[in-house]
């Protein structure tokens, strides 16, 4: 129903059923870094997330 109205669907379970993607965000250094595995494994994106966290605040 969302779609046919043109509301953007967020299909956790299942990305590719949905419209949108969240990737694991941080700021660091005056920006932002955003990681994503495409919808394949969220958890893997947050932990790549937390090692770019570690390595950029080492600095």
């Amino acid at each position: 129903k969302a779609e046919a109205e043109g509301v953007l669907v967020n299909q956790a379970g299942n990305f590719v059923e949905g419209d949108v993607i969240f990737p694991a965000v941080t700021r660091a250094a005056g920006g932002k870094i955003s990681v994503t595995t495409l919808g394949d494994d969220p958890s893997l994106a947050k932990e790549a997330k937390e090692l770019l966290e570690n390595e950029i605040s080492k600095d």
